[in-house]
């Protein structure tokens, strides 16, 4: 699911007060489908196996470099922000 642009009641205008475009999803569940879409499902075995093995710190900053790798800043803001929720 792709996040949608928010401005007031209708989420899927653009912010024209700052004339920014802003990502948002509305609810966790559609934050983590999102964030999953962009690996397969091999990936994310891999990374599941690894992190059960045990990853050094290094392979681990690897795999956030990659994993960030998939996301423009904006998905990863609008992520960050629904995952606090």
């Amino acid at each position: 699911m792709r996040p949608s642009k928010s401005k007031g009641d209708n989420p899927k205008e653009i912010n024209t007060k700052t004339e920014t475009s802003r990502l948002h999803f509305f609810s966790r569940e559609e934050a983590i489908q999102f964030g999953l879409s962009r690996f397969t499902s091999e990936e994310i075995a891999v990374y599941q196996k690894a992190k059960k093995r045990g990853m050094t710190p290094e392979q681990e900053k690897m795999a956030i470099q990659i994993a960030y790798s998939r996301f423009s800043e904006e998905e990863v803001a609008a992520l960050k922000e629904a995952l606090r929720q």
